[in-house]
Order: C-alpha cells, then sequence, then structure tokens
C-alpha cells in the first residue's frame, strides 16, 4: 500500500484541533503521516498539538512552525516537506464536522 501524508494547516485553532488530531488518530489504516503547519498561532494551539503528539507517543505526526502566511502558504509549507507520494490537504476545523475516514 502507498503510504499517505495529511497536511494541516492551522492558525488559532485551539478550539477544534484536538478533536481534528482525533479523527485522525482513530483512522483504521495507521499507515500515514501527519504535517500540521502552525501558520504563526497566537493561541493555544501549538501547546494542545505538541501535548497530543507526546501522550500518544505519535512518531508519525509532525508540527511545523512558520510565520503566519495565509492557508495557502501553510500548506505550500507542508507540501513541501511531505515525504510520499500521495498528500491530502485537510482543514484543521476536521474536527467540527462528522467523523471521517479516509482508509
Amino acid at each position: 500500500m502507498i503510504k499517505i501524508s495529511f497536511v494541516i494547516s492551522a492558525f488559532n485553532v485551539e478550539n477544534y484541533i484536538g478533536k481534528t488530531l482525533n479523527t485522525l488518530l482513530s483512522q483504521e489504516n495507521k499507515d500515514f503521516d501527519v504535517l500540521i503547519i502552525d501558520d504563526g498561532s497566537t493561541d493555544n494551539t501549538n501547546l494542545i498539538i505538541t501535548e497530543f503528539i507526546k501522550k500518544n507517543d505519535l512518531q508519525n505526526f509532525k508540527l511545523i512552525h512558520k510565520e503566519n502566511g495565509g492557508a495557502s502558504s501553510a500548506r505550500n509549507k507542508g507540501l513541501s516537506e511531505q515525504p510520499h507520494k500521495l498528500c491530502k490537504c485537510t482543514d484543521s476545523s476536521l474536527g467540527q464536522r462528522s467523523t471521517h475516514h479516509y482508509f
């Protein structure tokens, strides 16, 4: 199976980034990477993501920080960092919607 990368742009999403990350963590197929691009958040987004990664010992989740440049800039940063042939750009608001299963 070809491995996939999820790229999430995040800017001041402390209210729902945890649910978004849990949605990805709940996927049945675990053969993927997640790159979260923090686009200069000024709230607790960074702290929530960092604690989530540590708490769940997630080697396949990576947080990348950058200065604020907008969602497209954050996605482009993620696309340049992702290591796989397949990539899915996902909104940080994924957790606000119903459960998604990508696999």
